[in-house]
């Protein structure tokens, strides 16, 4: 059975990470994408282009009653039971390796480590809202394009996205603030499925809100899973998808990868496309990204409970509808 769902995992990897990998020769070259995640092991093989690494965990330490601050020579989340974030880089960005993990989308972007999430991928909000704010103001983080967020949490309420008051408040500045420079904002729009409540931050409606699905591949039916509100924008692989896995050992490849599951997985697909929609014109904004998207995709799907329709990612189509930059900066 493993070896079964081993093979159908890289069938899916193969078919869609390697072929927008190699999407009209874009590769996502020159253009910076800032994780915001549970950190990256920039020691695995197909990581070792990821050189910046931040961490924020000064609110979870106090909140947590934590004697040391559990960020010090702890970017990349070593002692972290699940390594999502390295997970997701690599989806983004790994490089080939014979043996290793499928090629990421975007092979040659840049890869910016911020640690939020700690233990079992709990975190603060207030944490996340320091990150952000350090892709606004850090001058070593200006080259940034590119946000990506696996992560969030159920919004206030079914008629708001964002609560009256608390750190909630604080993620929704900066993000206004950074789209407003035109950095594109990529988030998960969550796991569970609420037909009531909206995940936060994929509400914002400057935020690319991104959903999974998984498909059949006997009768090659796509088949939509949760995500049963409206506010999702795209859909893309997030079932048994391949990709680096922090816990290895490098005499052992088969070591190299793990397979999982949801959001967070189908987010990063999202975001390398972006990357490769950036490279072949840096001007691109949310604005115009969403544009293309909903231009661009023919194929829809039925999504089970509420019959609503959302597009499903077709990077290639994508790429070809996204303007040149001397086109775009005419405007």
């Amino acid at each position: 059975m493993v070896k079964h769902l081993l093979i159908f995992s890289l069938l899916i990897n193969i078919l869609y990470f390697n072929s927008l990998a190699n999407a009209d020769t874009y590769s996502g070259k020159g253009i910076t994408v800032a994780v915001i995640d549970s950190g990256i092991n920039s020691t695995h093989p197909q990581l070792r282009h990821v050189t910046r690494h931040y961490c924020f965990s000064e609110n979870w330490d106090k909140e947590n009653n934590y004697k040391k601050a559990s960020c010090q020579n702890n970017y990349h989340g070593s002692n972290n039971p699940a390594d999502h974030g390295t997970h997701v880089a690599g989806i983004i960005a790994a490089k080939p390796l014979s043996g290793g993990a499928p090629t990421g989308v975007a092979p040659q972007a840049d890869i910016v480590n911020l640690r939020v999430l700690h233990q079992a991928n709990n975190g603060s909000n207030f944490d996340i809202a320091a990150a952000l704010k350090a892709i606004d103001s850090n001058p070593e983080l200006q080259d940034v394009k590119i946000i990506n967020m696996s992560l969030g949490s159920r919004s206030f309420s079914s008629w708001s996205c964002v609560p009256p008051t608390g750190p909630a408040r604080e993620i929704k500045k900066y993000i206004n603030k950074l789209t407003q420079k035109g950095i594109i904002v990529v988030a998960a729009s969550g796991n569970e499925g609420f037909s009531v409540f909206k995940d936060f931050p994929a509400c914002l409606d400057n935020v690319i809100a991104v959903g999974a699905y998984k498909e059949n591949m006997e009768n090659k039916e796509t088949i939509a899973e949760q995500q049963r509100f409206a506010h999702t924008e795209v859909l893309a692989p997030g079932y048994n998808i391949i990709s680096t896995n922090e816990n290895f050992d490098l005499m052992d490849k088969d070591s190299l990868s793990k397979i999982d599951s949801g959001t967070s997985m189908a987010t990063p697909a999202v975001a390398g496309c972006i990357a490769l929609m950036a490279e072949k014109n840096p001007y691109i904004n949310t604005e115009k990204v969403k544009n293309i998207f909903n231009t661009t995709f023919q194929k829809k799907l039925q999504k089970n409970t509420k019959k609503k329709q959302a597009a499903v990612l077709d990077c290639i189509a994508v790429l070809n509808n996204t303007p040149t930059a001397k086109l775009v900066s005419q405007k």
